[in-house]
C-alpha cells in the first residue's frame, strides 16, 4: 500500500538517495540508457523497479540477484517533490513499502529517467 511517509525535507530542492541492487551489466545499462520497461520485464515479468534508501539492503539484493553476474549497486538522487508527485499520481506510479522501499511502476520510468541525478554504479558491492 502506498503511503506518503517521506524523509523530512524543507525545500523543493531536497533529494532522497536511492539504491537498486542488481548485476553490473544491468546497472551499467541503466546508467547509460535509463530505465526501460522491456529490460525490467525481462527480469521480473511485471517490469517494476525496486529501490531503497538503504545501500546495505541494495547490496544484499545484488548478492542474491537471480540474473547472476557481478553484484552491483545502482544509486541515484531523486528530488523529494518528484517522489511525492509519483506517489500521489492517480493511478500511482510508485508504491512505498515500509519506510525505506519504493516500487516504481513502468509508468514512472520517463519521469525517473528525467530527474535521476548523481547516478553511479558501485561494483563489486561489499
Amino acid at each position: 500500500m502506498a503511503t506518503a511517509d517521506l524523509p523530512e525535507g524543507g525545500t523543493p530542492s531536497d533529494s532522497i538517495r536511492l539504491h537498486h541492487g542488481t548485476d553490473e551489466n544491468s546497472a551499467n545499462d541503466i546508467l547509460t540508457n535509463g530505465l526501460s520497461r522491456v529490460a525490467a520485464a525481462s527480469q521480473n515479468v511485471t517490469g517494476e523497479f525496486w529501490a531503497t534508501t538503504g545501500a546495505a539492503d541494495a547490496d544484499t539484493f545484488a548478492q542474491v540477484n537471480p540474473a547472476g553476474g557481478i553484484p552491483a549497486r545502482y544509486s541515484f538522487d531523486l528530488p523529494l517533490s518528484v517522489l511525492v508527485a509519483l506517489l500521489n499520481a492517480n493511478p500511482p506510479r510508485v508504491y512505498q513499502h515500509g519506510s525505506d522501499w519504493y516500487e516504481f511502476l513502468p509508468g514512472s520510468y520517463p519521469t525517473l529517467n528525467r530527474y535521476m541525478a548523481n547516478r553511479e554504479v558501485v561494483s563489486p558491492v561489499p
